[in-house]
């Protein structure tokens, strides 16, 4: 076979809907997850984790960007660094 020219397309569908060879993916997936050959796992990273290290990666950026730049020279006697920023309420 020529892998080369393949295109996969994943897409989400409603369980049970009639979609053409949904119910044997499904009953594929399942027997392969089942089975004792199987090499590869996959665990479930909580969405929260995600958000929290996108997060930390951002704040990162900023403190950066804001440590390189002389435009917010004011800002930084109130607010040292971001997490001072962040940490404030303003309103």
């Amino acid at each position: 076979m020529v892998r080369a020219k393949w295109k996969i397309k994943m897409s989400w569908v409603k369980a049970h809907a009639g979609i053409y060879g949904d119910e044997m993916a499904d009953r594929l997936a399942k027997e392969a997850a089942r089975s004792d050959g199987t090499k590869y796992g996959c665990s479930r990273i909580p969405i929260s984790a995600i958000y929290r290290q996108a997060a930390e990666e951002a704040i990162l950026k900023w403190q950066e960007q804001r440590t390189e730049t002389s435009k917010v020279k004011a800002a930084k006697q109130y607010f040292p660094t971001v997490t001072d920023r962040i940490g404030t309420n303003l309103s």
